[in-house]
């Protein structure tokens, strides 16, 4: 039987919270105050070269800034916040995104197993932020600025296990994005992933066979974390509770 993991490292954008959907509502918030109308076509997308390079690392932040001040420009909106005061509020949002319904309450039932860890490429504030602001009581909190660097670098999911004080494999990582899942693997980190996504299972092993992945290493589930891969992983059985029985 299978061991149960040791701790678990939580992706966080996508994952965690529904980053995408809470800028929106911010933005269009932000617009109507300011009387505009923003084209329906500038949906929030993670832009910006992070730097591959521990010298040439980026921070968060100032990725943020750039990518907004891109897409004011791209989508002729610079009349619309025209002070600084205003893009700075704009870049607030990152602060406000609200978690999936489901998230705190899977957070802290994984973290009765061991620690619940936030591994994101947010900066440990912006992370500190969103976990004061939605209750998700991750047990520790781990930004690119804690190594200045974005995964999938590996030095991202070691520097994670060695934080921990575990051995490469103790650990489940668990993401919504298959690249940060590969990015798991191959540095040989973790050694359980689970995956929060809405493809279907078929889809995801034909994608993992393509890259030369294999097909059964993901746990997968397409609904909630405490409905899916938190109240069923396939059977407790496969993550070695000691009796056997789910919970």
């Amino acid at each position: 039987m299978q061991q149960r993991p040791k701790a678990y490292l939580f992706d966080v954008f996508g994952t965690v919270v529904n980053w995408r959907h809470s800028l929106a509502k911010g933005l269009e918030a932000s617009a109507r105050k300011y009387q505009r109308y923003i084209n329906s076509d500038a949906r929030p997308q993670e832009k910006g070269d992070r730097g591959t390079e521990k010298a040439t690392f980026i921070p968060q932040e100032e990725l943020h800034r750039r990518n907004l001040d891109t897409l004011i420009s791209e989508f002729r909106l610079d009349g619309l916040w025209t002070t600084s005061e205003q893009t700075d509020q704009l870049r607030r949002l990152w602060h406000e995104l609200d978690a999936w319904p489901d998230s705190a309450a899977a957070i802290a039932r994984f973290a009765k197993l061991g620690p619940a860890a936030a591994l994101s490429d947010g900066s440990v504030a912006l992370l500190n932020s969103l976990d004061a602001r939605n209750g998700l009581g991750f047990t520790e909190v781990w930004g690119s600025d804690t190594w200045r660097a974005y995964k999938p670098d590996p030095s991202v999911y070691l520097g994670a296990v060695k934080k921990l004080g575990l051995e490469p494999g103790d650990v489940a990582l668990v993401a919504a994005h298959l690249g940060d899942l590969w990015g798991g693997r191959r540095s040989a980190a973790c050694g359980r992933f689970m995956w929060r996504g809405r493809l279907r299972r078929g889809i995801v092993r034909a994608r993992s066979r393509r890259r030369g992945e294999g097909s059964g290493w993901i746990c997968g589930f397409r609904t909630s974390l405490v409905g899916g891969y938190l109240g069923s992983l396939s059977s407790w059985r496969r993550w070695g509770n000691e009796d056997g029985k789910r919970r």
